[in-house]
Formats: C-alpha cells, sequence, structure tokens
C-alpha cells in the first residue's frame, strides 16, 4: 500500500521486512540476533540496550529521505 515503515527490532529477524528504500528499521546488532525467541536469557539486551541515539541515527535521516522531515 505504499506506506513507509520503521521498525525497531529484538529477536525477531530483518528478512521478513520489505526491501524498499521507504522500510527500514533499527537493531542492536547482537551476535544473538535474530534469535526469534520469546524468552531471553540475557535480559532482552537487544531492546533494552538500544538506546535512542542508536535508534534516531538510523530514523533521522531515513525520515528525512522518506518522510521529508
Amino acid at each position: 500500500v505504499d506506506t513507509p515503515s520503521f521498525t525497531i527490532l529484538g529477536s525477531s529477524s530483518f528478512n521478513w521486512t520489505h526491501p524498499a528504500p521507504i522500510h527500514t528499521h533499527a537493531l542492536k546488532g547482537l551476535d544473538c540476533q535474530p534469535c526469534k525467541k520469546g524468552d531471553c536469557t540475557k535480559e532482552f539486551v537487544c531492546l533494552s540496550g538500544l538506546g535512542f541515539d542508536e535508534v534516531a541515527s538510523e530514523f533521522d535521516p531515513w525520515a528525512s529521505t522518506v518522510l521529508g522531515w
């Protein structure tokens, strides 16, 4: 439907996201990603360890280009 999307990934794989410039994602980039599990022995550091600055560094250029912000 041509709707841009920005996804924050934890245990999910980015392989299911659509490979088009209007879609992007942020992830921590840990060795255990993607684990595709609903429970974690590492306290979900893939999400809890992903800070605002890391997400913003992916989001800001994408929003500027795709959304014109």
